[in-house]
């Protein structure tokens, strides 16, 4: 799924679910989509209090028979410089680019933000 965004120009940030159904491990070695300008993977952690977030430039680790998932609040994928809003109820398509499985494209939900009541 991925993130509303109320404008364009903006960053939108994804989150799926990575299953290796093979006996040898893989890397998701990059994204994109026709969304954005850009996709990177992204880890995001707390230090001291302060959330910091960081591209993780050699990918992402897919172990063998292991399920792998992006969620909020640590690995993500950030959509940088969406070309429109993305407004929930519309989908995105994102092609992921994995070192031994090759490419896939998966078309991702864009579901609404939650906010607080």
């Amino acid at each position: 799924r991925v993130l509303e965004t109320p404008i364009a120009g903006g960053t939108g940030v994804g989150f799926l679910v990575v299953v290796n159904l093979g006996s040898d491990d893989d890397r998701l070695l990059s994204a994109r989509s026709p969304a954005a300008d850009s996709v990177e993977i992204h880890e995001m952690s707390m230090n001291d209090g302060v959330m910091r977030m960081r591209a993780l430039g050699d990918g992402l680790a897919i172990p063998a028979g292991a399920t792998v998932e992006l969620a909020p609040g640590g690995i993500h994928l950030m959509l940088i410089g969406v070309h429109e809003a993305l407004a929930a109820g519309s989908t995105v398509d994102v092609e992921l680019q994995f070192e031994k499985a090759g490419t896939t494209t998966v078309t991702m939900p864009v579901q609404a933000r939650k906010t607080a009541p």
